[in-house]
C-alpha cells in the first residue's frame, strides 16, 4: 500500500466515501500534523516501504 492508501484506509474501513480531492486534502493535513509532509509529499503514491 502507498503512503496515501495507508492514511485514508480508515475512511474505507468506516465505509466513508470521499472524492480524490478530499482524500488528498486529508492526507496533507494528517501528514502535516505528524510533521512528515515535507519529507513525504513527493512520494505519496509510492509503496510505503520504498518511499523516497
Amino acid at each position: 500500500m502507498s503512503i496515501c492508501d495507508n492514511v485514508v484506509a480508515g475512511l474505507k474501513l468506516a465505509g466513508i466515501r470521499s472524492s480524490r480531492s478530499e482524500k488528498d486534502e486529508l492526507v496533507e493535513t494528517c501528514l502535516t500534523k505528524a510533521g512528515l509532509w515535507r519529507e513525504l509529499k513527493g512520494c505519496l503514491r509510492a509503496p510505503g516501504g520504498v518511499c523516497c
